[in-house]
């Protein structure tokens, strides 16, 4: 089981950030800035390139060959699983509708993921929405900000062990209520769904509640969203998750830009390349006018992202069955002939004695004759 150790020196960071003047911080100011121009200035031919590029993926078509291990030497899946993670509230299911929104590029149909969880409690199960044949995404609970320490504990059980469609999530502080509502709407059960390996992490943000942690000096939580956030369950080797910041079109453009900001200090990752603010749709069918290229392309360049870093972090095979494979085709193999049969024979007297006390019969001829056969010693040559 996971431990939380909060240092002193997060929360007087985090105090040091909330009275810090972001906007004095003018070089990432105009980089989020010029960015946000360069994607409104982007045109729907832009756009279907790179939604016909994420269509065409297939698992390992990043990988690169490195230190010694060639492309056929990794593990690669046939679909590659990203994991959506972020606190109740954070728009995680907004999010993934949306997905499935620009990659089909339709405007009504496409709200698979329920965004209104059971008593405002947000998602219950674990589910799974193949996106593409080659790539799915899932959508979990979200996190408390309460109780760190469960939260973290089920992430390490989703990194560890897999993630599999279905699957309840309960806590151990939830009250009998909700574990009775999670058996009886869980009652179908999800043996028959595939446990898959998360091959990388999206962690979702709400603007809106994040400026209100701001305002409100709320470093508690502010540090819980840290520990959860550098949780190392959640980070492949150097690479961190991709942040999502939902709702900032709910914010005025100039306090968005210093949250984008604010979130990227407080992560430890750069704002302007590792924070895509999506605004997302929550009715089941949009006007066309609506959609935005602009908004469209930054979360297909997350989703792009994601799974180029999923690509770059694929395990490599397991050495055993290279051994096997170089023994195979070895001409001198330690594994000799006459020691294969000596462990062939030592299975077959087994074999015999188990036969011999259950029927109480003398031993089979077969059994005598390749007993003699292999005491026989084999011809050495001139």
């Amino acid at each position: 089981m996971l431990e939380v150790h909060k240092s002193q020196g997060l929360a007087n960071g985090i105090h040091n950030l909330l009275a810090f003047d972001l906007w004095k911080d003018q070089n990432l100011v105009d980089r989020i800035q010029k960015q946000s121009e360069l994607l409104h200035q982007s045109t729907a031919e832009e756009l279907e390139d790179v939604r016909d590029e994420i269509n065409r993926y297939r698992p390992g078509s990043g990988v690169h060959k490195v230190g010694g291990v060639s492309h056929a030497d990794f593990d690669i899946p046939e679909v590659i699983t990203l994991l959506v993670v972020g606190p109740e509230g954070a728009g995680k299911s907004s999010l993934i509708n949306n997905m499935i929104r620009v990659l089909k590029d339709v405007t009504s149909g496409f709200s698979r993921a329920q965004i209104y969880g059971y008593r405002q409690s947000g998602s219950m199960f674990l589910q799974e929405y193949l996106l593409h044949k080659h790539f799915c995404v899932f959508d979990s609970r979200g996190f408390s900000n309460i109780n760190v320490l469960e939260d973290l504990n089920i992430v390490k059980n989703w990194m560890s062990n897999g993630v599999c469609h279905g699957e309840p999530v309960c806590r151990p502080s939830d009250d009998m209520k909700i574990r009775e509502d999670l058996e009886g709407r869980g009652r179908q059960g999800n043996s028959g769904y595939t446990l898959r390996k998360v091959n990388f992490v999206i962690f979702v943000v709400n603007a809106c509640k994040l400026q209100q942690m701001r305002e409100q000096h709320d470093v508690a939580a502010l540090e819980n969203l840290v520990l959860l956030y550098r949780c190392p369950y959640l980070t492949f080797m150097d690479d961190v998750p991709v942040v999502v910041m939902t709702h900032g079109d709910k914010l005025d453009p100039h306090e968005c830009i210093l949250a984008r900001i604010f979130l990227g200090k407080l992560f430890g990752v750069s704002p302007v390349d590792q924070v895509f603010d999506i605004p997302c749709f929550t009715e089941r069918t949009v006007h066309p006018e609506d959609v935005h290229a602009a908004n469209d392309l930054a979360l297909l360049k997350m989703l792009q992202l994601s799974l180029e870093q999923a690509d770059t972090n694929l395990p490599c095979k397991e050495k055993f069955t290279y051994s096997i494979r170089g023994v195979l085709k070895s001409t001198s193999v330690q594994l000799g002939i006459w020691q294969l049969l000596y462990f062939v024979i030592l299975f077959c007297l087994l074999f015999e004695i188990i036969i011999t006390i259950i029927h109480s019969s003398k031993p089979t001829p077969w059994f005598r004759n390749i007993f003699k056969y292999a005491h026989k010693k084999p011809k050495r040559g001139h």
